[in-house]
């Protein structure tokens, strides 16, 4: 049956092309006349699917219904000599407008690869009859039921613009690269894309091209847009996840990624020449892979609360950074974060973030100063070690000790000292001062004269030298005094400190 519907297209076609000749080059297919221009199989619905345009118009009006079958989708075909299949529309250079009905929900692997399409239109068939589709207008995009589009099927073709409506659930892999007169992608708030294809915009792009995609977007593959040229503005209104590379060496000056996003990928941005600002505004907590950004012109970048970490070498080598705006959600900052970053003048990091001590290492200049104004005691820490300093810090107090006693023995040749305890004391250290009659105690230096080691120990004797003996029958004094200590680490460092000290003159 296939073959015989085959067959019978190739006589309408010879037909016409008779009475064509010196005619126009607009051809508009009737129902009489639709398997002239098209070659299709039928399938086992009953719907039918465009193999090959077998017409050289430059205007091509795919119809809805082609001998009573629906048409639902745009295929291909093999050859005598050639078994590898050709999408319907590959390889014609003649066609520039192609006008597809809303019944159409599969684009083939290579449905318009290598061709001369500039446009592609969209019809309701129950609003516009084919035959009038040019007079009454049409509107841009893809048909409205369009569910798939196959690997490479606009591949090295010549479109211009992009516009997308329907709930296409994939794009496949390479579906739009290569096209070289790319100057826009829209994604209509009525649309959806389910997931966007590995090297899906790949090398595609003229001299100016934008992306907006008010309509949700659910994943965007690997290397998607690498290499892409000119674009200006990046805009997606709700993405889900963004592959790894998705964005890699990438000619672009400002992305905004809004909506429920839940995953950046590794080296997504990696290499982009021209990225100037990016902005992430989710709704959902999300990550960002490592080396997200790494080596990428960024001047400016602001994320969202949801943010937990910025991953091992994100900014790495992004020598124009000046603007990093950091989440109150943020958690850590992994190594080389900030790698070679030397640029940054403002930078918001919250004080309980873990920030890793060679998350930026390498760094100099402004970034020191920014990260200086900081009150992160992790980045305290890294400011201070990179700029030689000797971070101060805060030591712990010993509570006093207070001397209650001083009190000479009968015998004049021994004191008797008493204080209260220390609560946190290691123990106590005893000093001794003799002035002589007429001399200021003040500018006489104490002396230490015994350690007692034992925090509990609240008393103890000194002696009273016969020198000091000496000097208390001239009219003289003398005065002791104590202070507790304890032994501490700081910064590594053993120390001792001490309490105030509490004197009192022997009686």
């Amino acid at each position: 049956m296939k073959q015989w519907e085959k067959l019978t297209a190739w006589l309408v076609v010879f037909a016409l092309v008779a009475g064509l000749v010196g005619g126009s080059a607009f051809v508009q297919v009737s129902a009489a006349e639709e398997n002239s221009d098209f070659a299709y199989v039928v399938n086992e619905d009953g719907t039918a699917t465009i193999t090959e345009v077998k017409t050289n118009a430059a205007d091509v009006i795919v119809p809805a219904v082609i001998d009573g079958h629906t048409v639902t989708a745009i295929g291909s075909h093999t050859s005598e000599w050639s078994t590898t299949p050709a999408g319907a529309f590959e390889s014609k250079w003649q066609a520039v407008n192609v006008y597809l009905p809303d019944t159409i929900t599969s684009f083939a692997d290579r449905a318009f690869a290598s061709c001369a399409v500039e446009h592609i239109y969209r019809y309701d068939p129950a609003q516009i009859s084919a035959e009038d589709i040019v007079s009454s207008g049409s509107a841009l995009g893809v048909p409205m039921q369009l569910k798939t589009m196959g690997s490479h099927c606009f591949d090295n073709s010549r479109l211009k613009e992009v516009q997308i409506d329907a709930q296409v659930d994939s794009i496949g892999d390479g579906a739009y690269a290569t096209i070289a007169a790319l100057s826009s992608v829209i994604l209509g708030k009525t649309g959806r894309i389910g997931t966007i294809g590995k090297n899906c915009f790949q090398n595609s792009g003229a001299q100016t091209l934008n992306f907006y995609f008010y309509g949700r977007v659910d994943a965007i593959g690997a290397n998607a847009f690498e290499g892409s040229g000119g674009i200006q503005d990046f805009y997606m209104e709700d993405v889900g996840i963004v592959g790894t590379e998705a964005f890699k060496n990438c000619h672009i000056n400002t992305m905004t990624l809004k909506g429920s996003l839940s995953a950046i990928g590794d080296r997504a941005f990696i290499g982009c020449g021209n990225l100037d600002k990016v902005t992430i505004q989710s709704s959902t907590p999300y990550t960002i892979g490592k080396y997200a950004f790494t080596c990428a012109s960024i001047k400016e970048v602001t994320f969202s609360d949801g943010l937990s970490s910025v991953a091992e070498g994100t900014f790495s080598g992004c020598g124009k950074l000046s603007k990093v705006y950091l989440p109150t959600t943020l958690k850590e900052i992994e190594k080389n974060a900030f790698e070679n970053v030397s640029t940054i003048t403002t930078i918001t990091i919250n004080d309980t973030a873990k920030v890793d001590e060679e998350a930026f290492k390498g760094a100099g200049g402004t970034t020191w100063g920014a990260l200086d104004r900081l009150n992160n005691q992790s980045v305290k820490k890294i400011v201070a070690k990179a700029l030689h300093r000797n971070l101060k810090t805060p030591l712990p107090k010993v509570a006093k000790a207070s001397l209650k006693k001083a009190k000479a023995a009968k015998n004049k040749k021994k004191a008797n000292l008493k204080w209260t305890k220390s609560k946190n004391a290691n123990g106590y250290i005893v000093y001794c001062k003799v002035v002589k009659k007429g001399k200021k105690a003040g500018k006489i230096a104490w002396k230490k004269v015994k350690t007692v080691k034992k925090p509990k120990t609240t008393k103890c004797t000194v002696k009273i030298s016969a020198k000091q003996r000496k000097v208390l029958k001239k009219k003289g004094k003398i005065y002791y005094s104590v202070r507790a200590y304890k032994k501490v680490t700081v910064n590594g460092k053993k120390k001792t400190i001490y309490s105030a000290y509490s004197q009192k003159k022997l009686k």
